[in-house]
């Protein structure tokens, strides 16, 4: 746990499918996107996040680089990206 540091986009989209995952109750989501190819130029299907990726990129939680199709996994996640991607997130989780 490092509050001062910046957390990835790589590191973000792995805790949210690990949310989606337990409150759908649906453990075949994570690894529903392995063994398929990858849209992202700049992230490989064999990547251990690749699966995490897909899963919040396909439900629309990140958004990527309109203009060269990349995810930037190493990109840092704002304050105001992560409150916008919890807003997604509640919304297809249909918390409450």
């Amino acid at each position: 746990f490092h509050p001062n540091q910046a957390m990835t986009r790589l590191e973000a989209a792995m805790i949210f499918e690990d949310v989606i995952v337990r409150a759908e109750n649906n453990p075949s989501l994570a690894t529903q996107f392995i063994g398929q190819g990858s849209p992202f130029p700049d992230v490989a299907p064999e990547h251990p996040a690749f699966n995490a990726i897909m899963v919040c990129t396909t439900r629309g939680l990140f958004d990527t680089n309109a203009r060269n199709g990349y995810f930037d996994p190493m990109g840092s996640l704002s304050g105001a990206d992560a409150v916008l991607v919890i807003n997604r997130l509640v919304s297809e989780l249909n918390v409450f």
